[in-house]
C-alpha cells in the first residue's frame, strides 16, 4: 500500500486500510459503503475474497457481459494502453 500511495503523491497512513474500525455516525454512507456496501460490512480491512467475482458475473450474465462491452467500447484505447491493458488482450 506505501508504493501505491507514494505513486499517487499521497503519505501513507495506516488508519485508511482499518476502515472497519473506525465508524463516522455523521457520515450517512458510513453504514453503506461507497461502492461495496456488503463487502465493506463483511470485512474490516481490504479482502480479496471477492477478487474474481466480476469474472463470474460477466461470464454467467449475457446483459452484464454486453454492457461491459459497451462501455470498453467508449473509451478511449490509449487509456487502457498507458495502464497496460491493451483493447486487444482484453
Amino acid at each position: 500500500m506505501t508504493k501505491i500511495y507514494g505513486h499517487i503523491g499521497i503519505q501513507f497512513e495506516k488508519e485508511t486500510i482499518d476502515y472497519g474500525k473506525h465508524k463516522h455516525k455523521s457520515d450517512e454512507t458510513a453504514d453503506k459503503g461507497l461502492g461495496d456496501p456488503i463487502g465493506v460490512q463483511q470485512h474490516s480491512r481490504p479482502s480479496t475474497d471477492s477478487l474474481n467475482k466480476w469474472v463470474e458475473e460477466l461470464a454467467n450474465d449475457a446483459d452484464k457481459l454486453a454492457l461491459m462491452r459497451s462501455v470498453i467500447g467508449q473509451l478511449d484505447p490509449a487509456d487502457f494502453d498507458a495502464v497496460g491493458y491493451p483493447v486487444g488482450s482484453l
